[in-house]
């Protein structure tokens, strides 16, 4: 392998500003947008809720018509809060008559108290470490959901306010110990009036965390966005090379950006980004060269190549390897080898475009492949698992503790 530090392409580049539509935030904004009267700062359970969409959902709270729900929060210590309100928000998905059926509770009642994540288990009592203080106790509707929402992630507390949660007084936690919410619901039905006992099951699907991350990819897309191929409209030569005859196959490179987190299970990949590019329809058992660019042009230089143009912008990298014979890969394929790039946050959704080129098998001419642009993760991964332990009983039946996060729904603290 060679490489070698160069600039793509001098030309003066010009820039396009666009203007995005203000009709529909005019419209949605004294829905979507908190009151300013209000005032409220919020801290979220886990943090990294604070403006992803979870990984996963959590269907268990107000599931059964009579319940009591108790979760502990101890992402949080050695943080004092006076907390004012909780909230929750829908998951994104497409709901029906089964997964968003509204209900109505004759009663819901919250209570706040200290809990211990180390130490909860399955009695309700023993897990409030102080005595829990009845925050909240009234009448709750939850709507009928159909289709998905409006926004991902969804709006916190729904947009009427379904399940934001406001306490007719205020808890205080010095962050000495977790956060225990402890729910009860009492004399619950379905919108639709069907039968509904506490060992009937009827979720309603909030927002959750997921599985704890150990990786993240970048995300990437094609330039130009439509393969072209040898039948395309506009080609005047080919769009992969002569050895492949009359497979409409277009070639193309990709470039993939991988950042492993602390918990990974490649232990020397931990805290890196991982790159490497690939093509596919060039000459085969040949040379490749592939061009990392710190940017692009989406329309692209003409070079005379009877396809595609070249797309690389400002400085970069060249990289020269051999494709794969046909019979090795009947696609000629080309893989770079992993590099290995130690994390910084100047590597947080950062772009980079990779073309490759190379001289046709038959003709000599020089060929490029469709351009891809790769935009890295934003963050590392934690690999955390959140401190959220719940507890919770219908009839009969009690289930916990458990940690997993399809019964720890993402919650938000108002302060």
């Amino acid at each position: 392998m060679s490489s070698r530090l160069v600039f793509c392409d001098r030309r003066p580049r010009s820039r396009h500003v666009t203007s995005r539509t203000l009709l529909l935030g005019l419209v949605l904004a004294p829905v979507l947008i908190e009151p300013i009267v209000a005032q409220v700062s919020h801290t979220f359970s886990p943090p990294e809720l604070s403006g992803l969409e979870g990984r996963g959902y959590s269907p268990y709270l107000g599931a059964y018509p009579n319940m009591r729900w108790q979760t502990v929060d101890g992402d949080h210590l050695g943080k004092g809060l006076t907390i004012k309100e909780l909230a929750f928000r829908l998951d994104d998905r497409s709901y029906n008559a089964t997964s968003g059926m509204g209900r109505r509770f004759a009663k819901v009642s919250i209570r706040m108290a200290d809990g211990d994540h180390a130490t909860f288990g399955n009695d309700f009592n023993s897990n409030q470490k102080s005595a829990p203080t009845l925050v909240f106790t009234q009448a709750v509707s939850w709507p009928t959901f159909s289709g998905s929402p409006l926004l991902r992630p969804a709006r916190w507390g729904g947009l009427t306010d379904s399940y934001r949660f406001p306490f007719s007084r205020s808890w205080s936690t010095t962050g000495k110990r977790g956060i225990l919410s402890d729910f009860a619901f009492s004399g619950g039905s379905l919108a639709n009036l069907a039968t509904w006992t506490d060992t009937t099951f009827r979720g309603y699907y909030f927002d959750s965390y997921g599985s704890p991350v150990t990786s993240v990819t970048g995300s990437y897309r094609p330039i130009p966005p439509i393969r072209l191929h040898n039948n395309s409209l506009g080609v005047t030569g080919r769009c992969n090379d002569s050895a492949f005859g009359q497979v409409p196959d277009g070639s193309y490179g990709r470039l993939f950006a991988t950042a492993y987190g602390p918990a990974s299970s490649k232990v020397a990949w931990r805290n890196h980004l991982i790159l490497y590019s690939m093509s596919r329809y060039t000459a085969p058992q040949a040379p490749v060269i592939h061009a990392w660019c710190v940017s692009n042009d989406p329309t692209g230089v003409d070079l005379a190549t009877g396809c595609n143009r070249l797309h690389i912008l400002g400085p970069g990298l060249f990289f020269t390897y051999a494709a794969q014979p046909r019979s090795v890969d009947p696609t000629g394929l080309c893989v770079s080898p992993f590099s290995v790039v130690p994390w910084f946050p100047g590597l947080a959704s950062a772009r980079l475009t990779m073309q490759a080129g190379w001289a046709d098998s038959v003709t000599g001419q020089l060929s490029l492949t469709q351009a891809c642009e790769v935009e890295t993760p934003p963050s590392m991964p934690s690999g955390v698992t959140p401190k959220r332990v719940m507890l919770m009983q219908h009839g009969s039946t009690l289930v916990g503790p458990i940690g997993d996060y399809a019964y720890n729904l993402g919650m938000r603290y108002g302060h």
